[in-house]
């Protein structure tokens, strides 16, 4: 009895180029983009990464109801008793 050999899912040689290319692709944006640009340009720009347009602002309060995050622990938080 002979033995079947494995083979490759593609021997094409542009599909196996094409994934090898889209696997760096994720590892280099998940790594260098993510963890180092994008952690750099935060610490970098300080308060003014987190500006919001005036207008922007405006429609957001408009629309939404006050969520609570920018202010402190509890001081919009809306008081629930929880009966088990």
């Amino acid at each position: 009895m002979q033995q079947e050999r494995l083979q490759a899912p593609s021997n094409q040689p542009l599909a196996r180029m094409l994934g090898l290319g889209l696997a760096t692709a994720i590892v280099v944006d998940a790594t260098i983009v993510r963890l180092v640009l994008a952690t750099a340009t935060t610490k970098l720009l300080g308060r003014a990464n987190w500006w919001l347009p005036s207008w922007l602002d405006r429609v957001l309060r408009g629309g939404l109801p006050p969520t609570g995050i920018a202010g402190p622990a509890g001081a919009d938080a809306p008081r629930t008793t929880v009966v088990a």
